[in-house]
């Protein structure tokens, strides 16, 4: 469990500047540009982006035998998580959570032979309008997004950091 406290953009694995990003506004303002070793799409990280990450191992659960399955078996998790303080949550696109259709969680996972990493974020104080500034709108997007441009996407949850904190670390202890 962590979070920057400064922004910066992550290219998913086989993502590429150029499409993604703002690099001009990256330079000026001094945000790096990094990449990480999962799928998804690129994003930016900073104050109020709750993440989390899990690293196990492939036998841990029969559902972490495949890519789709592992996706919504984790998702799942998260959902019962977070569902103690905030209802209506659901899996859309690929790998996202939303409410109402409007997108708080993107995930992406890493597999290996005999483990893998699936990781995400939680928005819940995050700077929505630096997304406009640093990120293009994407190329790809998943069909519940109807070109909507990031400000109408993407909200942040109306949770603490403490309480995402409490609410993810219970889990943690009390596993599945």
């Amino acid at each position: 469990l962590w979070e920057s406290p400064v922004h910066f953009v992550v290219l998913g694995l086989s993502k590429r500047v150029h499409d993604d990003v703002h690099d001009t506004h990256c330079q000026a303002d001094g945000v790096p540009i990094l990449r990480r070793c999962s799928g998804g799409g690129t994003v930016l990280q900073g104050p109020g982006c709750f993440n989390y990450s899990f690293v196990l191992p492939m036998d841990y659960h029969p559902d972490l035998a495949s890519l789709h399955t592992t996706t919504g078996f984790m998702l799942q998790w998260v959902i019962r998580q977070l569902s103690p303080c905030m209802a209506d949550i659901e899996h859309s696109g690929i790998s996202d959570l939303v409410i109402d259709a409007i997108k708080f969680s993107g995930n992406a996972q890493r597999r290996l032979k005999h483990a893998l990493l699936f990781h995400g974020t939680v928005l819940y104080q995050f700077d929505i309008d630096a997304i406009t500034r640093y990120l293009k709108h994407p190329p790809v997007q998943p069909d519940y997004r109807k070109q909507r441009p990031h400000h109408a996407f993407v909200r942040n949850l109306p949770l603490a950091r403490d309480t995402l904190m409490r609410l993810f670390m219970a889990e943690c202890r009390h596993g599945t």
